[in-house]
């Protein structure tokens, strides 16, 4: 999941706890005693759940159906195209699951501007471009969510053709990721109950 899916499981937290859910990937070692008590707990959280995800059947068959140049860094983009079918649902109130309330991209935003000095220094530029361009409502849009995809390739160099030709895929697939993501998603919610 990227930064709605992780959002939506960590919205009944407080705002550190979903402050750390947001940024755990900007976050390296296991060592969080700097951290305050909640949004420590958000970044282990997120990690169990990247961990979870990673390991489904529905994201490891994906992973062996897409072509094998691109498999290596599918998941950057499978974790993309989660947050298209999530923010579809937070914006379409015919879809709206409950626990998916609107003002959550709000609360995303807000949360991530009030701390931006608890940001780590790589991910200060992205969260403010997250935040400047409303990325979180843009995602609804499968063809900008692709091509946000593809340009992650200049965040990656080493990867960018990669990065280019997973956009490319993904944008030929929609049908076929969102099956799995409606198969992925409820077991992630019954995931989340257990755990958390």
């Amino acid at each position: 999941m990227n930064f709605l899916g992780h959002a939506v499981i960590a919205h009944s937290g407080s705002d550190e706890y979903l402050l750390g859910n947001l940024i755990a990937d900007g976050i390296k070692g296991r060592n969080l005693s700097a951290w305050p008590a909640d949004i420590a707990l958000g970044i282990r959280r997120h990690r169990q759940l990247d961990e979870w995800i990673d390991h489904h059947a529905e994201v490891q068959a994906l992973k062996a159906y897409v072509p094998r140049e691109v498999r290596r860094v599918s998941g950057i983009g499978f974790d993309l195209v989660w947050d298209h079918f999530l923010s579809v649902r937070l914006l379409d109130p015919e879809t709206q699951h409950p626990a998916l309330e609107r003002g959550l991209i709000d609360r995303i935003y807000e949360v991530l501007s009030l701390n931006a000095h608890l940001i780590p220094g790589r991910m200060g530029p992205l969260c403010d471009a997250l935040i400047r361009q409303r990325w979180l409502e843009r995602y609804a849009d499968y063809g900008y969510t692709c091509q946000s995809v593809r340009a992650l390739g200049h965040r990656i160099p080493r990867q960018t053709p990669q990065m280019y030709a997973l956009g490319d895929w993904l944008e030929t697939h929609p049908m076929r990721l969102e099956a799995a993501f409606e198969r992925l998603w409820p077991d992630l919610e019954s995931q989340t109950r257990r755990v958390g």
